[in-house]
């Protein structure tokens, strides 16, 4: 895959929304679908459900439920009672599916076929999840280089 160097013409968080929101990146889906790993994913790649280290399971890892309600909600994302249990229970599956239980498969679809929910989010909504998360990407580089490393700008990112 090439990678086609853009000027930062705009802020940093725009810049990275930008970047990411390509297609050849992660692109930009309005409802929840299975990634090419099989993860449940939202907008401009917002997980559902991440990996955490388990030392009890054979892999290392296990996949795990994020504390998605909460980013949503942040993110102007406001879903009814229903909506959300009926996420919660979708996304459980595709956890188990991921975990390997027997008999468990992942309700949703890759890509842009089948959106198996009954609502979407904007493009407003997908800027301000990434938006919402990118100080944690900030604290995973600055991990990733070292404490010492870290200027704390983030042009120096």
């Amino acid at each position: 895959m090439t990678m086609t160097p853009r000027a930062l013409n705009t802020n940093f968080n725009n810049a990275l929304y930008n970047y990411f929101s390509d297609p050849l990146v992660e692109g930009k889906i309005s409802f929840v679908y299975k990634d090419g790993a099989g993860i449940p994913t939202l907008g401009v790649g917002y997980a559902l459900i991440t990996l955490k280290k388990d030392l009890t399971d054979p892999r290392g890892y296990s996949y795990v439920l994020r504390d998605y309600q909460t980013d949503l909600s942040n993110a102007g994302i406001n879903l009814t009672t229903p909506q959300l249990k009926d996420l919660d229970t979708k996304l459980t599956a595709a956890m188990d599916a991921l975990n390997g239980k027997a008999g468990a498969t992942n309700p949703f679809h890759t890509g842009t076929s089948t959106n198996i929910l009954d609502w979407t989010i904007t493009d407003t909504q997908m800027q301000q999840l990434v938006f919402n998360k990118i100080p944690d990407y900030q604290t995973q580089v600055q991990t990733w280089l070292g404490g010492a490393k870290w200027a704390g700008d983030t042009a120096t990112i």
